[in-house]
């Protein structure tokens, strides 16, 4: 009889990444405790997943033999999984999806309470985890998420083109009608991409592999507003959520905001009826929902 991992989880970051591990295991048995932005990430990749919510937490980690779980900021579920696991003698690992602020990811209303097993993504991360957590035992397990997403241009305008939808795109910027992309979506509005194929070449400019140090660029990181923007007003300085190993290099001047990773990011773009933001409003808090409040306005007024 195989046994069952209780999987746990309410952000989104960590849930693309643990839900890319689950889908990636053969003839394994699990049980899910989602909440929040989590519960569309599983259902997207794992239609099948029967999802229980958090009232459910106690009665199915009875069932479980060992426990997985993300390591979010919005909500004390992880964390509460975490130290009930570990008041039941259950064996618990938690996926470090950041390279900040790894300690907080486990303080909550019952303390610090760490798992018996951090995984990490990659080599970086799992130097920095060393350092905090000398005595707590350490996973390096490859994030699935960005093999996920690997030629996801190339694929995305394939997919455009198969709906006949890259014209119509198209057509809808040059008319002077307004168009937007989030992350991949920003990377569309260009040309040639490092990452394969090409983009709808709205824009001038390419997408290029990103040259640091540490790549995926994963995780919170500050906006440098760098000229007038609608889209960001209000934002200068705010954090918000970063998921990418390619980003665009426009050439022309359309650049109203920068990130620092190993010298500046482009984070967003704005062109006459075309914007476009690197990194994801729907996982940035309160800055991404002022960021997708001003991109409403914005649409209705261009």
């Amino acid at each position: 009889m195989s046994s069952t991992t209780l999987v746990v989880a309410h952000d989104s970051g960590g849930a693309e990444v643990v839900s890319a591990w689950v889908a990636a295991q053969r003839d394994a048995s699990f049980k899910f405790v989602l909440t929040g932005p989590a519960v569309s990430v599983f259902t997207r990749k794992l239609p099948s997943v029967e999802v229980q919510g958090a009232g459910a937490l106690e009665q199915a980690m009875g069932r479980a033999d060992r426990v997985l779980t993300g390591t979010g900021w919005s909500s004390d579920l992880e964390k509460t999984a975490v130290a009930l696991a570990r008041q039941r003698g259950i064996p618990v690992a938690a996926y470090l999806d950041h390279w900040v602020n790894y300690r907080m990811r486990f303080e909550g209303r019952h303390g610090c309470v760490l798992p018996d097993e951090i995984w990490l993504g990659d080599e970086y991360a799992l130097r920095i985890a060393r350092a905090i957590f000398p005595d707590t035992r350490l996973r390096l397990e490859p994030n699935l998420y960005f093999v996920e997403m690997r030629h996801a241009v190339e694929s995305a305008a394939a997919g455009l083109a198969r709906h006949r939808l890259d014209d119509t795109l198209r057509e809808r910027a040059e008319s002077g009608r307004p168009v937007a992309g989030i992350c991949v979506g920003m990377q569309l509005l260009f040309g040639e991409s490092e990452e394969g194929g090409a983009g709808l070449g709205i824009l001038p400019g390419r997408v290029e592999r990103l040259r640091a140090a540490r790549v995926p660029h994963m995780g919170w990181n500050d906006l440098r507003v760098t000229a007038p923007t609608r889209l960001l007003d209000g934002l200068d300085g705010e954090d918000v959520y970063f998921a990418h190993s390619y980003a665009c290099a426009p050439d022309a001047a359309i650049t109203v905001a920068e990130v620092g990773h190993d010298g500046p990011i482009v984070a967003a773009i704005e062109h006459g009826p075309v914007a476009g933001v690197q990194f994801h409003p729907e996982r940035s808090g309160p800055s991404g929902a002022r960021v997708l409040r001003n991109a409403f306005a914005w649409l209705r007024s261009v």
